[in-house]
């Protein structure tokens, strides 16, 4: 349920962007459909097969095979601001379709998840707070009405999600 809903406000949030600049068309709408469908079955279909194939042939040194990670992340990253998507979501893509490829417990994963950990999601809060302009929060209130509908349908989607899954799976409180 939470891939589902980061996803979709990713989404609501490239969309709220190409309002904001006045882009929201017919064609805007035609373009990031066929976009992100294309996008998608290329991630879903061609990805694990890529990762599949170079495992089988790398050299188990752990090098080769980290960069490869690194360069299935960086391009996918790409591949998504392309495809209109935000480029978090490329990266969240790449990890889901490498994840049956790489074991838990491996040398490969110790070294993603020290990266990750230590590297991109401080770089990523960093970055994410440049672009916060506390000037616009303090006169605006577009932004927080913004801000607000954001947060609620995060809420409402996320609630809705473990609602679901919960009845589905027969869950009791």
């Amino acid at each position: 349920g939470t891939i589902i809903t980061d996803t979709l406000a990713m989404i609501v949030l490239a969309v709220i962007a190409s309002m904001a600049k006045g882009e929201l068309s017919t064609a805007f709408w035609i373009r990031l459909v066929s976009l992100m469908v294309l996008y998608g079955a290329a991630m879903v279909f061609l990805i694990p097969r890529a990762g599949t194939l170079f495992f089988r042939n790398a050299p188990p040194d752990g090098t080769s095979e980290f960069v490869f990670v690194l360069a299935v992340v960086f391009i996918s990253g790409f591949l998504a601001h392309l495809a209109g998507l935000e480029p978090i979501i490329g990266a969240f893509l790449a990890g889901l379709t490498l994840n049956n490829l790489i074991p838990e417990k491996g040398v490969l994963m110790n070294r993603i998840h020290f990266v990750g950990d230590s590297l991109f999601i401080p770089f990523f809060l960093v970055s994410v707070g440049m672009l916060v302009n506390i000037n616009t929060l303090l006169t605006d209130r577009a932004a927080w009405l913004t801000a607000g509908l954001m947060a609620a349908v995060a809420l409402i989607s996320k609630w809705l999600a473990a609602e679901t899954g919960g009845r589905l799976l027969r869950f009791s409180l």
